[in-house]
This record gives C-alpha cells, sequence and structure tokens, in this order.
C-alpha cells in the first residue's frame, strides 16, 4: 500500500473506533427509513411484528407487552419501515422507543411521555441554537431549533435523565419522573463555560454585531458584519477583514491580503477543515465565498495556538453555515454577478442542506463597453449537515471556483485560467459532558495555466493536490482545566511547469508529507489569570525530524470589562509562492513545495496587548514584533543555469494596532488604525555579491479605518467606509538601454519592445526605493427591505471613491501613472422568497 493510502486507512481506523458508539444508531435510522409492503389478514400481532422485524432487520424487545391472542383482521400498508410499525402499534395503543444498541423496545403510548422547552443563554437569556438534547441510555433525543426550542416524544415512563450539551457552556443534567401521560416543560439556562473561550474559536458573542473578541489577535465576522461592508456590488470576506487593524491590501486589482508585515501566502486560508490555496477570483474584486453561505470567519491576526500550523503569519477559519429549518431561496443581482441560494431541510429536520451559486457578468459589461479586460468566473458552495438524535454530528462541504480571463483580445488571444476544488467531511462525537471527539477529512485539487509573456514561449502550468486527515480530542477533566490534543497528516504534491523563453526557465514536481502533532492546555490559575499553553510538532519532510514550535498566552482580568494580555510563540512553512516585488498585479498565486535543500522558514511572534469591553463600547490596542527567518523567494536574477533558482533572507515587521467599536440599536461603528513597519534582507549576485534590506511592496507605514453604519429608519439601512493610507513602496524604472546580441541579462528587470523589434532592458532604482503617494477613499451603500408574506426584496445603491479621488495603481514602464477605480455607482436588487 501506498504512504498516502497507510495515512487515510490509518485515521480512518482512528475514526471508526473513536466513533463506533454511534454505528448501531445510525444502522437503525437507516433500517427504520427502509420501505416496506406488509399486507395481512387474520393474522395475530406478535406474528406481524416478526415479518416487519424480518423484513426491515430490526430487533423489537419488550413484546411481552403484547397479548399474544391479538388478532389483525386485516392490514396493509406500504412505506417506511418505522410508518408501518407506528400505524400498526396505535391499533393496540403501543408506541415503539430506539434503543442506543440499535434495537426498538415496545411502549405503551397511553403512558409515553413528552419532554419540552427552551434552551437560553443565562446571562443574556438569548435563545441558543443547535444545543444537543438526549435521554441517557436510549436514542431519544434531538437538536434546539433557531429559537432555542426543543421537544421529544414517546419517553416511557419511569425516571430518566436528560443532558443538554452545547460547545462553549456548562454542561446540564436533569432528573425527571416522567409519569404517565405526562408532559414536562423545562426552561434551560446554559451557563458560560470560560475555558472554552480560545483563541481559535468564538462560540457566544454579548452582540450579534460585535467583532473584537478577548482573545489576543483574534476577531470574527458574522454574515451580519460582512453585509455591513461597501464592497464592488458584492459582500466580501477578504475585502471586510481589510476594516481590521494591521491587514493591507496593495491595490484593489488584488485580492491577496498582507497581515501584520508577511506575504500573502503566508495567510492559511481554511473552509469547513480544508485549506484553500488561491480564496480569490482574479480580478481580485471578490474573494471566492458567497458571504450569505457563511456562518463566520475567524481571523486570527497572529499568535494563533497550537493546533493551527504551517503558516508563518495569519489564520482566516471560515465556516459555512448549516441550512434552516424550512425552505428557503434567495435570488441576488448585482453588477459583479448573479447568485441563486437555496436550503432544504428534511421533515424531521435530521439533517439540511445548502447550495449556493453565483456566476459573473462582468464578461458581458466588458465587451459592450471594448475592455481589454475579459473576466469571467463562477464559484459553488455545497453544504449538507446532518444530526440525527444522539451526540453525533456529521457535515460535508463541497467547494468549486473557476476563473477565466483574457487579458488582450484577437485571434491569438490566450486565456488565463484557474481552478479550485474542495471536499471535506467533519465528524463531532460527544461521548460525555467533559469529552468529544473530532474528525476532519479533506481533498483539495488546485490548478491554474498562463499563457507566455510576449506570446513566446509554451503554457505556463501549476497543478497542487492536499489529501489530509487530522483528529482532535477535546477533554476537560477539571473546571478550571482543559486540554486539546490531536494529530494531522497532509499529502501535499505540487508541480510546476514553465517554458516561457522571456523568463528563466523552471520545472518543480515535488512531494511532500506533512503531518503535525499537538497538545493544548487551558488552565484557570485563579479567578483573574487564564494560561494557555501549547506546544506543535510540525514535520515536512519523512526523513528529517520534526520542528519543535511552543506557543504561549496568557490573560490577566483587571475588571470584568477590561484586561491585559500577552502572547508569543514559533511558527513555521514550507510551501512557498513565486512572488515578486516588482509584480503590481499577480492574476493567480503559483505554489511550489521547495526543493529538500533549502531550510523552513520560521517566524516569532511577540505581541502584548489591552482588551476595555462593556459591550458597548469595545477598545483593543496590541503591539507587535515579528521575526522571520529563511524566507524563500524565487531568484529573478538568474542568468544561467549556475545560479540558484531559490534564494532565502530574513525580515522582521513591529508595529501597533488600536481598534474601537461603539455599538448602539440603530448605529454602530468601527475604526481601527495601524502603524507598521517591516523590512527585508535578501542576498543578491548582480553586479557583485551583497545584501540588500528593503521594505517589501506592502510595507504600509500609517494606514486608517472608518466604518460607521446606521439605520435612520425602519427599513433603511446606509453604511459608510473611509479608507486613508500612507504610500506604499515600488521600485522606479529610470532608463531603458538596447539589449546587445547574444547578451545575458535578468529578463525580469523589466523590458519593452521597441518599434524595431529589439528588448529594451529597464534600468531599476534600487528595490522599493519609491513611494506612491497617499491613498484615500470613501464609499457609500443604501439598502431598502421590503417583505411580503414569505417574499422579501431588497434594492440597494452603492457608490464607490464617492468624491472621486485619483489613486495610483501603478506606474507603467514609461512612468506613468494609471490610476485605480474612478468614481462608480452601482445598483442591484436581492430576492428571498
Amino acid at each position: 500500500m501506498t504512504r498516502r493510502g497507510l495515512i487515510v486507512s490509518g485515521c480512518l481506523l482512528l475514526c471508526a473506533s473513536a466513533f463506533s458508539q454511534s454505528r448501531s444508531e445510525l444502522d437503525l435510522e437507516q433500517k427504520m427509513q427502509k420501505r416496506l409492503e406488509i399486507s395481512v389478514k387474520n393474522v395475530s400481532l406478535p406474528d406481524v411484528l416478526a415479518r416487519i422485524s424480518k423484513k426491515g432487520g430490526i430487533r423489537i424487545e419488550n413484546t411481552i407487552l403484547i397479548n399474544p391472542k391479538i388478532q389483525i383482521a386485516a392490514f396493509s400498508e406500504n412505506a417506511a419501515c418505522e410508518t408501518v410499525l407506528q400505524k400498526l402499534l396505535d391499533r393496540v395503543s403501543l408506541t415503539y422507543v430506539p434503543q442506543q444498541n440499535g434495537s426498538v423496545a415496545l411502549a405503551d403510548a397511553l403512558q409515553a411521555s413528552t419532554v419540552y422547552g427552551n434552551i437560553s443563554d443565562r446571562e443574556f437569556t438569548e435563545p441558543l441554537p443547535f444545543a444537543n438534547v438526549f435521554l441517557e441510555n436510549t436514542s431519544l433525543g434531538c437538536v434546539s431549533e433557531k429559537n432555542g426550542r426543543f421537544k421529544i416524544d414517546r419517553i416511557p415512563s419511569g425516571i430518566v435523565f436528560m443532558k443538554v450539551h452545547m460547545i462553549g457552556y456548562k454542561p446540564q443534567t436533569f432528573r425527571l419522573n416522567m409519569e404517565k401521560g405526562k408532559r414536562v416543560g423545562l426552561n434551560v439556562l446554559l451557563e458560560k463555560n470560560v475555558l472554552q473561550m480560545e483563541p481559535v474559536r468564538v462560540v457566544a458573542q454579548t452582540d450579534p454585531n460585535a467583532v473584537h473578541q478577548d482573545q489576543i489577535s483574534a476577531y470574527t465576522l458574522n454574515p451580519r458584519q460582512l453585509n455591513l461592508q461597501p464592497g464592488f456590488g458584492e459582500n466580501d470576506v477578504l475585502r471586510s477583514i481589510q476594516i481590521l487593524p494591521g491587514v493591507t491590501a496593495t491595490s484593489e486589482a488584488k485580492g491577496q491580503v498582507y497581515i501584520r508585515g508577511g506575504n500573502s501566502d503566508q495567510n492559511l486560508v481554511m473552509l469547513d477543515g480544508g485549506v484553500l490555496y488561491n480564496p480569490f477570483h482574479f480580478t481580485g474584486i471578490l474573494s471566492s465565498f458567497d458571504v450569505d453561505a457563511l456562518e463566520k470567519a475567524d481571523v486570527m491576526l497572529g499568535g494563533f495556538s497550537a493546533e493551527y500550523g504551517g503558516r508563518l503569519s495569519s489564520v482566516l477559519d471560515i465556516k459555512t453555515r448549516k441550512g434552516g429549518e424550512k425552505f428557503r431561496g434567495q435570488i441576488d443581482l448585482s453588477p459583479i454577478s448573479d447568485k441563486l441560494l437555496f436550503e432544504f431541510p428534511d421533515e424531521k429536520h435530521w439533517s439540511s442542506l445548502l447550495c449556493s451559486f453565483r456566476r459573473s457578468n462582468i464578461n458581458a459589461f466588458s465587451r459592450r463597453s471594448g475592455d481589454r479586460l475579459e473576466p469571467d468566473f463562477y464559484d459553488l458552495v455545497v453544504h449538507h449537515d446532518i444530526h440525527p438524535p444522539g451526540n453525533m454530528n456529521l457535515s460535508f462541504t463541497g467547494f468549486l471556483s473557476s476563473d477565466r480571463v483574457v487579458f488582450q483580445k484577437g485571434e491569438n488571444s490566450s486565456p488565463i485560467r484557474s481552478t479550485s476544488r474542495l471536499i471535506t467531511a467533519n465528524i463531532k462525537r460527544l461521548h460525555s459532558g467533559n469529552l468529544a471527539f473530532f474528525a476532519t477529512l479533506s481533498a483539495g485539487r488546485f490548478s491554474s495555466s498562463m499563457p507566455p509573456s510576449q506570446g513566446v514561449g509554451d503554457i505556463t502550468e501549476n497543478k497542487l493536490i492536499d489529501l489530509s486527515a487530522a483528529l482532535k480530542m477535546q477533554w476537560q477533566p477539571l473546571e478550571r482545566f482543559r486540554v486539546i490534543a490531536g494529530m494531522e497528516y497532509r499529502d501535499i504534491h505540487a508541480a510546476y511547469q514553465s517554458s516561457d523563453l522571456t523568463i528563466s526557465r523552471l520545472s518543480s514536481n515535488e512531494t511532500s508529507l506533512d503531518r503535525s502533532f499537538y497538545i493544548q492546555g487551558l488552565l484557570k490559575i485563579t479567578q483573574k489569570i487564564d494560561l494557555d499553553n501549547g506546544i506543535r510538532f510540525q514535520g515536512y519532510r519523512s526523513a528529517e525530524p520534526l520542528l519543535v514550535e511552543p506557543r504561549l498566552s496568557v490573560r490577566y482580568k483587571i475588571h470584568d470589562f477590561f484586561s491585559v494580555k500577552g502572547s508569543c510563540g514559533r511558527f513555521s512553512q514550507n510551501l512557498i509562492t513565486l512572488y515578486n516585488e516588482n509584480d503590481t498585479y499577480n492574476p493567480v498565486d503559483v505554489w511550489l513545495s521547495p526543493p529538500s535543500y533549502l531550510k523552513y522558514a520560521t517566524s516569532d511572534h511577540f505581541i502584548a496587548g489591552l482588551n476595555f469591553n462593556t459591550g458597548v463600547v469595545n477598545v483593543t490596542a496590541e503591539a507587535y514584533l515579528k521575526k522571520c527567518d529563511h524566507l524563500t523567494q524565487y531568484n529573478r536574477e538568474r542568468l544561467d543555469g549556475n545560479d540558484p533558482v531559490f534564494i532565502q533572507g530574513g525580515g522582521d515587521s513591529k508595529g501597533f494596532d488600536f481598534s474601537i467599536q461603539l455599538l448602539n440599536e440603530s448605529w454602530q461603528l468601527l475604526a481601527s488604525y495601524s502603524l507598521a513597519m517591516a523590512s527585508k534582507e535578501l542576498p543578491f549576485q548582480y553586479p557583485e555579491p551583497h545584501t540588500v534590506v528593503f521594505p517589501p511592496r506592502y510595507d504600509r507605514r500609517h494606514t486608517l479605518n472608518l466604518n460607521v453604519s446606521a439605520k435612520p429608519v425602519k427599513r433603511l439601512e446606509i453604511s459608510t467606509r473611509f479608507t486613508l493610507g500612507t504610500g506604499l513602496p515600488f521600485t522606479f524604472i529610470s532608463g531603458y538601454y538596447v539589449r546587445l546580441s547574444g547578451e545575458s541579462v535578468n529578463p525580469s528587470s523589466g523590458f519593452i519592445n521597441d518599434s524595431a523589434g529589439d528588448y529594451l532592458i529597464g534600468i531599476r532604482s534600487d528595490i522599493n526605493a519609491f513611494r506612491f503617494p497617499a491613498y484615500h477613499r470613501l464609499d457609500l451603500s443604501a439598502r431598502y427591505s421590503m417583505s411580503w408574506n414569505r417574499f422579501g426584496v431588497e434594492p440597494y445603491l452603492l457608490f464607490l471613491n464617492l468624491y472621486d479621488r485619483k489613486n495610483v495603481l501603478y506606474y507603467d514602464s514609461k512612468g506613468k501613472p494609471h490610476w485605480s477605480v474612478a468614481f462608480l455607482p452601482m445598483a442591484g436588487v436581492d430576492f428571498e422568497f
């Protein structure tokens, strides 16, 4: 068996052992849904039950309640096994109760009882959806609805123990005396478990509009927050996180974001446990995620826990949401794309399906306007959630994103293509009130193809396949102590082939086996001090020892609404992208697994901050320092085969981030300010070996974001966003010379063709020695919602660059500035039914 097969098989065995207790329950559910045809006449009831048991493969217990002399004069039914069984038992006032061992037990229907009620947050009295409610030693249970309501029927008389579990809250157990035909109503108030408030997962918020959290460098954006950000006619995740301090985007034509001095490939982007490598569409206008299909986006700007690894800078952990309890549809029409979204629950509300599909319509606009750029894209998200009675939950997510862009029209125009595919399966099993298991399997594939520069050479192709399996255990032996431990295996195959004649040729075909083990312990030392200590063992090559990455975070609670915190840790990364400081626009990232002679990139984070949160006013201030080593970059100075393909250097970044959020019933304000400084250090060979220290392309000293949203009247919502940033660095071409015949030069130093067909080689300034002018822009959006019964309409207006600021996008080879988006009004409408 191959190494990849051994990995998957081993993890599947682990998952099977962890969740074996639920297999009989799932088998019973499948059998009860099986269709049966029963037609009898003048047959005893025990004989009819025996036929149902044989045909359905179901063991029926407690048959002593049946009088063997009872005769069924006539009974005919062709339906699901559970329907056939219950209709037969209704004739004799009996019912059945599913058992944990996979059988069903008969019970007196007149003595069967019901428990119902509501589940709410004890502190804020908000209803809690998706809480697990079940009876011990039975398969009876349910999941609370969106309004917090729950109901369990067919409970046999006697003493039963009902348990209520929800992640982020302390479990509760109720001892109930279920008397004959009794209906018991309960109002369950769950208390938050402070040990669940970790940097990697935010479960309960004091306000659905709040984005700040008390964990260090961690924020959560929910759909409400994402919908308040004016964008290019679409609500977008990657553009919404740019309101957070420490997040930079180099232009409106790029979807990549740079966090606290780190390159875009140092950000780990996850969707339901699977990794995405190209999370944006080509034009940079949109990310690949439909906001309406998301539950939340956890953003960790640094100092993240040992549960996450493989990246140096940050984590964007995105969760798709479950489908609703009723059928729902949504149609959105915007200047950028059209979207369809549907939600399908089953009749018993044990599962739900959510589907979202978007298709670009920019292509049609660009053709009519004669634009040289023709982008086209689509994306699809499918999420199936299964939550049968009991204490297990399964979910499956499928993701597909595809892009096609033609940059120059003509007979020989070749498009750039990119496709991302991801499938994930997640299983959660609660074994008891203090022990839970989680398993994730994912398979992803990313591919891209680009035409050669200047039309010379063959197409450049990049492919990456990622197969992973992860198992996590969460255990809380004591009220003040909780531990999380897990392991992950990731098989990555990356291939890149460039036959472009105008750049240095490069061929790469590498496979790496990423394996990691981690343990994270959260200890509440006192009522004021929390210690979150972890360690991660990370390996990228099977023949080399594991890297040791300690992580430590501490919080001191001075008051209920005021705390100070600190964090430090080591992080590592193996994968790289072909990144060039001179690139003004990268339509798609090219991912490589570097050769074995290169050292792994490492980064050390040091963060200190404070948080003030009253529920109405939320203030966060943090200072950080990051030191990086062995940063890998493609060598754009290669002149012959003796020159290295990659070079490695170091870098560091430091800064101060400040954010404040004011919340009100009818308005909210979110403001952030960042002071940052980043530098890189790389070795170069020409004209002689030397080391250069320079600011990277995304080094922005000062950044100010201001976002205000308000509801002046009941159905109208207005949002504004103002951004101000000092100029980004760039390398200026100060002149040209004609390449001599046979001369070896660095092709990527900048060249153009003159009228004679000669190459003019660019003479560049020092790396990023110049800076663009300051950038600022104001956007405004307005939405008005209307509804009739179950049908809703929401038209909106959007004004980009309201005062028509001319922001420099880039300078071309002749020093001419090219401007970013001018004043642009847009309109669209969303339909819901």
